[in-house]
């Protein structure tokens, strides 16, 4: 069973979302992130509580989480019980609500940070917050403590001083040491002394911010709620003694891991919510300790896909960006020991040129990109199961078409090898083409197909190749202009879309479709329409949350992040 402190822990985030009026932190954030000793591993920073909490309570989301099958993902025992009883103990104990809490000592700003153990230093942490109140936050302080004495956590409690400052030295039933305290409107809870008083020192004689803070504050300062910032430095010592001798089978890709890790300066993740909530994972890195290969491949990065413009209106999953085929391809190699990375290297040469007549790197990598698009979309006919799925990628032909008919041909060679392989397997299945305006699609077809109807479909179209569940989709396969989130419209290159509409309406509450659907999740599942139905229903009570959910990368000096976009059913 999960203990009461358990779930009041994992109902704190979600309290917080219940209460107060809006400020800003950000000058708090940066206030108490200068007070951290030296270069923390791990620092979470939590801004503006009051104002986000209102946002929160506006959009609804506690209960749309409660109400949604999202709920079973949070910690056994949390519901919407666990914040009515987490409440009374405040109350009760504390005399404040959470509500009180946020508005008098966490509202403007928390920073956590933490070190491992090391160099015989044992593991530490800390936990500042800047109070509006800190009176109040001294009086909630005491009576903490007193609870804390009656029930036997803590066995004793003195009081110390460092200049005009005293704190608390707390000492557990375990032997544990705790100091609490607040100074200059900052409370600071950690088990180290010694952090403790670098804390007021720095509160007293502010000193020069260090690299720490440096690259904290090159995140920029747009709103967030939390922020987590990861320092790679502190893990280099560990990881090189790990690799001084790695097994003979480990050592190409040890010795290039370590190549990319002592690039990268920072690692972040920041959560905001504004009109949507954005989840963004941050990468700060010395590019010119990357490989040339690696930096070509972040420089395509940075430009958006024109073949966005192919994905059509209802399309409810699309991912699609630029890439260097090539850099991706001598990336892959460099991971790998010289003798394996050789003898791949010669194996699909020598098959290359054996089914299609190509050379493997000159012909194919080289040639491949750097424009790719993947999208599925709702089954074009009533009555259909299958959806449009669609994988499509530009090839470098400089108008050379001559390229594009050997690639045609090498498509139709394929389709026939996994034909044979299938028959072989019990599995009848035959290569047909259908000659259209643009080209022949080739299609198997045949028994045996996981989804009824379904023709995986290859060809050359528009200077791409083209691979699809159906011929159809390839036929469908079009440039669109007028596209609301066209490459040329985007502020930054657009990675992935999901959109829940085209899935909800076409699909999930269509009266027809949704019956071919439900077909379709049993066959999957062993043939049981009840649990097929159930899952149907879970689907639609997750999506109904949703509006859509965008993820793009947004280029910055020295690295940048990928950004997470999710936009809430109104």
């Amino acid at each position: 069973m999960t203990s009461l402190r358990t779930r009041i822990a994992a109902a704190l985030a979600l309290l917080v979302a219940l209460n107060a009026s809006p400020v800003r932190g950000g000058e708090a954030v940066d206030a108490l992130v200068r007070l951290l000793p030296g270069e923390p591993a791990l620092c979470v920073v939590i801004e503006d509580l009051r104002g986000h909490a209102e946002k929160v309570r506006d959009k609804h989301l506690v209960n749309a989480l409660f109400d949604s099958p999202l709920a079973q993902l949070l910690p056994q025992g949390l519901h919407r019980e666990t914040l009515a009883e987490v409440e009374r103990i405040l109350q009760t104990h504390v005399q404040a609500t959470l509500g009180e809490i946020v508005d008098d000592v966490l509202g403007d700003a928390v920073v956590l940070a933490y070190w491992p153990a090391r160099d015989n230093e044992p593991e530490r942490s800390v936990i500042l917050a800047k109070t509006r109140n800190p009176e109040r936050a001294a009086t909630m302080l005491n009576r903490l403590h007193a609870v804390q004495r009656q029930t036997g956590q803590v066995e004793k409690i003195e009081t110390r001083s460092l200049g005009e400052a005293s704190y608390f030295r707390l000492l557990e039933a375990g032997g544990k040491e705790q100091f609490q305290g607040i100074h200059k409107s900052v409370l600071v809870l950690t088990e180290e002394e010694r952090i403790f008083r670098h804390v007021l020192q720095g509160l007293t004689a502010p000193g020069q911010p260090g690299d720490f803070h440096r690259r904290f504050e090159q995140w920029g300062r747009e709103p967030a709620l939390v922020r987590v910032m990861l320092s790679p430095r502190v893990f280099d010592a560990e990881l090189a003694s790990k690799a001084d001798t790695p097994p003979e089978s480990e050592a190409a890709f040890v010795k290039e891991f370590l190549r990319y890790w002592r690039s990268i300066e920072s690692l972040g993740l920041t959560l905001a919510l504004d009109s949507d909530v954005t989840l963004s994972l941050h990468v700060r890195a010395e590019t010119a300790k990357l490989p040339p290969h690696a930096r070509r491949l972040l420089t395509e990065a940075t430009q958006p896909s024109a073949l966005w413009n192919y994905v059509p209106p209802d399309a409810v999953i699309a991912v699609g960006g630029r890439w260097d085929a090539d850099a991706a391809w001598q990336i892959f190699q460099a991971f790998l020991p010289p003798e394996s990375s050789r003898d791949l290297r010669a194996s699909l040469e020598q098959n290359s040129q054996a089914l299609f007549g190509l050379d493997f790197h000159e012909q194919i990598v080289k040639r491949l990109g750097p424009d790719v698009v993947a999208y599925v979309a709702p089954p074009s006919g009533l009555f259909s199961v299958i959806p449009e799925a669609v994988l499509a990628v530009r090839i470098r032909s400089e108008g050379d078409r001559r390229l594009e008919s050997e690639y045609s041909d090498a498509l139709k060679t394929l389709a026939g090898v996994i034909a044979l392989a299938r028959t072989q397997a019990g599995q009848p299945t035959v290569t047909r083409t259908r000659y259209t305006s643009f080209g022949r699609i080739v299609y198997l077809d045949g028994q045996g197909m996981p989804i009824p109807g379904m023709q995986p479909a290859a060809a050359i179209k528009d200077g791409c190749l083209v691979l699809a569940l159906s011929p159809d989709s390839i036929v469908r396969f079009r440039r669109r202009d007028a596209r609301p989130f066209a490459a040329e419209k985007q502020p930054y290159p657009l990675l992935g879309k999901v959109t829940t509409k085209p899935l909800l309406d076409k699909v999930v509450n269509h009266p027809v479709n949704r019956t071919g659907a439900i077909g379709l999740l049993a066959l999957l599942n062993g043939g049981n329409l009840n649990e097929a139905n159930g899952s149907l229903e879970a689907i639609r009570d997750t999506l109904k949350v949703f509006e859509s959910l965008e993820m793009h990368y947004r280029p910055a000096d020295g690295g940048g992040a990928i950004e997470l976009r999710v936009r809430l059913a109104k």
